[in-house]
Formats: structure tokens, C-alpha cells, sequence
């Protein structure tokens, strides 16, 4: 094993005979062929080995990457076939541009007298070593960039499905017990009321449902730009209707035309948090001002309700919270909660345009 690179000899750069060169193009056709398929890096030590065991015996070899993150040279992967103790220990630094990105030890039996032309070869195919590293660093680097874009995409569908459509399902779900255990159904006009409200909200939900799976499946999609004070006042009667409270909207200043994806973040606040006030407040009035200014947009949302204490008490309202506070981060914003024991909700956010 190594423990310090600096002890090492490192084996420098030679100058090749003209007669060694037709072997020597030979084998570098040889070694892309083999290096062309490797994904990992245990691959790469894989096909390491048996190309230079095969034209230079090793006892083992392995492979050092740095990383630029702990500024150390890291064991990416390590063969030893051999039971040889403390074998004579050849680096071979791989530089890709003006970087040593890796240090590759070839360990050597020592009994054994290497000729130098199959050692000269040997180091001169470090380049094609260092492009295939290269090319391991990079596609790790996508991968780990790719997984990075998967989980905040699993994340925010996870706040659209909280934020919309969970929350017109549960609701269905809710009025359809009512009527189900209801004794009596006060004649057939009102069971025919409360069905077809129940149909408004499922094709609400349905229609959620077909807009994520759409831009899900162009991630390229992009929304036309809408008023969105009119889709916040329409959201905010909606609920309204259906918990029983009466929404007094205002908005001031000039309304600015936003990104379509901040257009849906800041939705998925202000319905959070209408909802927030639908499930646990007990409102009867709730008050909703847009203040459009230069450089971004204050949304103030106040509740005559019971208060935050006991909000707080639903686990799904700290889940929310949570969501609320991610989105906000995101948009590089401030949000502020203010309450008490029935005094009331009173929660602004500032969310700049920059």
C-alpha cells in the first residue's frame, strides 16, 4: 500500500527510438479499444491491469485520484493478485492539461529486471491513462449532477401534490363521508348541489394532474405569462367558498409579467397558506394584499382565526411550513408568521424580482 506519493520514484516522460514507434501506435489503438467501454473506476483499474500486465509483469496496481473538494489524492481502486510484500513501487502522474488530476502506482516484483523499452512504452501511454480517468471524472460528475437535478425535481413535485392536489382530494374525500353517514340527505336538490360541487373539484384536481404531467414530460415547457393577481383572487374565493370565509383582495402598484416557474412558486405559497387557514384557522375573514413595487412583490395574508398556536399542533402544518420556507429560499425571499391565541394569522412575504 502507499501512504505518502512524495516517497515514491516518479517515472518521468522518456524520449522513444524511432523503431519502437510502430509498436507503440500499435498498442495505443490497443488501449483505446480497451479503455473505450469503461464506466467506473473499477473498470478502468480492470483494463489497466491486464493491458500493461501484458506487456510489463505487475504485482499489483492502483489508482489515486484527486479530489478537489478535500484537496487529497483519493484510492479510487486498487488490484493486487499477487501476495508480494513491500514490492518496488513506480508512479506514473496522469496530467490532463496543466492539472494532475490522478497518480497511478504500478508495483513491480523485484526480482524480476524490466526492460527499459517496455517500461519507455509504458509511460508514454500515460495520456491515453489520463483520458480515460478524464473521462470517469466527467461522467461521475454528470451522474452526480443528474441525481442532484432528480431530487429537486422529486421535491418540488412532492410540494405541487401537497400544495394542490392532496389537498382538493382530501377535501372530496371529507364531503363524501359527510354524505355517505348522513341520515338524512334534506332532498334530492341538495344531494344533487353537493354532487356536483364534488365533480368541480375533481376535474380541478384532474387538471392539475394533466399540467405537472405535462411539464414533466417537456421539461422545456414553459407557461404563458398570466395576470397573476387574478389567478391568486380566483384561488382565494375558491377556497373562500368552500371554508366559509369571506376574502377581501386588494392589490397595489403595477403588476409586473413574471417567470412562469416563480409564477407557480409564489401560487404554491399563497395556497399553502389558504389552505392553512381553510384546515385549522376557523376564519371568518380573511384579508389578501398584492403591493407590486420596483424591485419585487410583498404579499400580506391576515385571518381572524384561532390563532398560530394551534395550527402549529397539525403535523401536516409544520410539513407545510416547511415547504412554504423551502420555496421561499429559493426565490431568495423573506417569509413572516405572526400570531396568538385567538387573535388571529397575520403572514407576509417578500419576494424579490431579481
Amino acid at each position: 500500500m502507499v501512504n505518502d506519493e512524495s516517497s515514491h520514484t516518479t517515472l518521468k516522460s522518456p524520449h522513444l527510438d524511432n523503431r519502437f514507434w510502430g509498436h507503440f501506435y500499435n498498442l495505443q489503438r490497443e488501449l483505446q479499444r480497451e479503455l473505450i467501454a469503461v464506466n467506473d473506476w473499477d473498470e478502468i483499474a480492470a483494463s489497466l491491469f491486464r493491458f500493461i500486465t501484458n506487456h510489463l509483469p505487475l504485482a499489483g496496481l492502483s489508482l489515486h485520484v484527486y479530489n478537489q473538494i478535500s484537496e487529497k489524492y483519493e484510492i479510487v481502486a486498487e488490484i493486487f493478485p499477487s501476495k508480494e510484500t513491500n514490492p518496488p513501487v513506480h508512479c506514473l502522474p496522469l496530467i490532463h492539461g496543466s492539472k494532475q488530476i490522478a497518480l497511478l502506482y504500478l508495483y513491480l516484483f523485484p526480482d524480476i529486471a524490466y526492460p527499459q523499452v517496455q517500461i519507455n512504452i509504458i509511460q508514454s501511454l500515460a495520456p491515453e491513462f489520463t483520458l480515460a480517468v478524464e473521462r470517469i471524472r466527467l461522467l461521475r460528475s454528470l451522474t452526480e449532477n443528474a441525481q442532484a437535478i432528480q431530487k429537486k425535481e422529486q421535491n418540488r413535485i412532492a410540494r405541487h401534490l401537497h400544495d394542490t392536489v392532496v389537498h382538493d382530494l382530501a377535501y372530496m374525500r371529507l364531503k363524501l363521508d359527510q354524505l355517505l353517514n348522513s341520515e338524512q340527505l334534506n332532498g334530492l336538490a341538495t344531494f344533487y348541489s353537493e354532487i356536483e360541487h364534488l365533480h368541480d373539484i375533481a376535474n380541478k384536481a384532474l387538471d392539475q394532474i394533466r399540467s405537472l404531467l405535462s411539464e414533466l414530460q417537456d421539461e422545456s415547457h414553459t407557461l404563458p405569462s398570466v395576470d397573476l393577481g387574478s389567478v391568486i383572487k380566483e384561488c382565494a374565493l375558491l377556497v373562500g367558498a368552500r371554508a366559509n370565509f369571506q376574502v377581501d383582495f386588494k392589490t397595489e402598484g403595477e403588476p409586473k409579467i413574471l417567470p412562469p416557474q416563480m409564477q407557480r412558486q409564489i401560487l404554491y405559497l399563497v395556497r399553502e397558506i389558504l389552505r392553512n387557514v381553510e384546515k385549522h384557522a376557523h376564519a371568518q375573514n380573511v384579508t389578501l394584499t398584492l403591493n407590486w413595487i420596483d424591485n419585487g412583490l410583498t404579499i400580506n395574508i391576515s385571518d381572524n382565526g384561532q390563532g398560530f398556536d394551534d395550527i402549529m399542533r397539525q403535523n401536516d402544518a409544520y410539513y407545510g411550513l416547511r415547504i412554504m420556507q423551502e420555496i421561499v429560499h429559493e426565490l431568495n425571499g423573506s417569509l413572516t408568521l405572526k400570531s396568538g391565541y385567538n387573535e388571529g394569522t397575520q403572514v407576509a412575504l417578500w419576494l424579490p424580482f431579481n
